[in-house]
């Protein structure tokens, strides 16, 4: 059995290794930002129509923003390491196609980010649906976390609760200045 897992995670490890970092700033990043904007917008507003479209918008254009930054910070390390190198392994084969990184970005951070407006699809009310996709989110949170510990070969738990701290504070944050701008704004 123990076999088996080591063979599972080494599979893994060559699937997900040269992506693994867009993977988890994609994760970790769309779940931070649209849960807490998710949260901030139930706290301000009683439209779940205005709630799931403007983060829609804010999904999709983080997405490009995080894969158009992808691509040009390996393009500018690839220029950088091309002037450092003068080894027989092209930069490439060190980092890692840019365009790719921007794909795996970009899909990355859409199916994560899509995770907290889930629950708004679904007729219910916008309080209910927060506590879904609050549930949601920072389930996917730990579970991300336990991955990439397992993955990077440190402690699945301890990654797992990092992942999760992180996603209560986002959320908290979201709300709390959602609550007070509408408060403030009226």
């Amino acid at each position: 059995m123990k076999a088996i897992l080591a063979r599972a995670q080494n599979k893994t490890q060559d699937t997900l290794g040269p992506f693994l970092r867009e993977v988890v700033f994609g994760v970790h990043d769309a779940l931070l930002t649209n849960i807490g904007i998710v949260t901030g917008f139930v706290a301000a507003l009683s439209s779940v129509r205005l709630i799931v479209i403007a983060s829609m918008i804010d999904l999709f254009i983080s997405a490009f923003a995080m894969a158009f930054g992808t691509y040009l910070s390996r393009i500018s390390e690839q220029q950088y390491l091309e002037e450092q190198l003068t080894d027989s392994k092209s930069v490439t084969d060190i980092l890692g196609n840019p365009i790719a990184g921007a794909v795996v970005m970009w899909f990355t951070y859409v199916i994560a980010g899509i995770i907290p407006l889930l629950p708004f699809f679904f007729g219910v009310s916008a309080q209910s649906a927060l506590q879904i996709a609050t549930l949601l989110a920072l389930s996917v949170f730990f579970l991300v976390g336990l991955l990439k510990g397992y993955l990077t070969q440190t402690s699945p738990l301890k990654s797992g609760l990092q992942f999760l701290i992180f996603g209560t504070v986002a959320a908290g944050i979201g709300y709390l200045i959602g609550t007070y701008g509408q408060q403030f704004l009226g």
